[in-house]
C-alpha cells in the first residue's frame, strides 16, 4: 500500500499508451459529448481536428484509467478534492497511440484541500 509520504517531488510515473478504437471515440461521444467531430469522420474532417477524434472527456477517462493501471489502485487514496485545471494540447485520433504523458508529483500536503499529484 502506498502513503503520502511515498511520493516526493519529482516522482516520475510510467504509463503503457492506449491505443484508441474509431467505435470507443463514437460511442463515448454518443453517450457523453455528442459533437460531430466526436461521432463522424466527416464531422471530424469539418472541423480543426481534421477527422474523427477523440472527445477530451474521453482522453480524460482514459487517462484516470491508466493512473489507475499504474499506482492509484495501489494507494490509500480515497478520493480527491478536484482538479485545478486541464488543457488538451493534441488531438487523439483512432488507430494510433495516443502517448501516455509521464506525470511526476507535486507535494501540496492534503490539509491545503488540492491534490497532490499533477499530471502534464
Amino acid at each position: 500500500m502506498l502513503y503520502f509520504d511515498d511520493f516526493p517531488a519529482g516522482k516520475r510515473f510510467d504509463f503503457k499508451p492506449m491505443k484508441v478504437k474509431a467505435e470507443d471515440v463514437i460511442a463515448f461521444a454518443s453517450e457523453f459529448d455528442p459533437q460531430p467531430m466526436h461521432l463522424s469522420e466527416d464531422g471530424g474532417k469539418a472541423s480543426i481536428l481534421g477527422g474523427l477524434a477523440a472527445s477530451g472527456w474521453h482522453t480524460s477517462a482514459m487517462m484516470m484509467r491508466m493512473l489507475c493501471d499504474s499506482y492509484i489502485r495501489e494507494t490509500a487514496s480515497e478520493g480527491s478534492p478536484g482538479v485545478d485545471s486541464m488543457e488538451w494540447k493534441r488531438r487523439c485520433l483512432p488507430a494510433i497511440r495516443c502517448p501516455a504523458p509521464a506525470p511526476s508529483s507535486r507535494r501540496v500536503f492534503p490539509a491545503q484541500g488540492r491534490r497532490s499529484e499533477s499530471c502534464g
